[in-house]
């Protein structure tokens, strides 16, 4: 497991609001996978608009982000799927860096 301060470092270089920083791993000479962890417990129901923090599923997939130096940069992203406890609707989180069904940031 990498050191608090550099998971702390990356999370800073990366500046995503609400983003922790829990892993990362070097795939190749030039790409970094960088494990990311939404530090918001709840999410608002798009349905009624009530928050909940009842997780239905976890979904993970690679987001791409700006490059790094000279590594290119991929995110693993646990995007949540939570149901509401007032209309029983299952929705995915809504994440401020990433588009729904979208492979890149809105940096790119």
């Amino acid at each position: 497991m990498p050191s608090n301060p550099l998971l702390h470092f990356i999370t800073k270089v990366i500046n995503i609001e609400d983003i922790k920083v829990v892993n990362y791993d070097f795939i190749t000479e030039d790409e970094i996978v960088v494990e990311i962890q939404n530090q918001s417990k709840f999410s608002q129901c798009p349905r009624c608009g009530k928050t909940t923090n009842k997780t239905h599923q976890n979904h993970w997939y690679m987001v791409r982000d700006i490059p790094m130096s000279d590594y290119q940069v991929i995110l693993k992203v646990n995007r949540r799927q939570l149901k509401c406890t007032e209309c029983q609707k299952v929705f995915s989180e809504e994440l401020s860096f990433v588009k729904t069904r979208r492979t890149y940031t809105n940096l790119m």
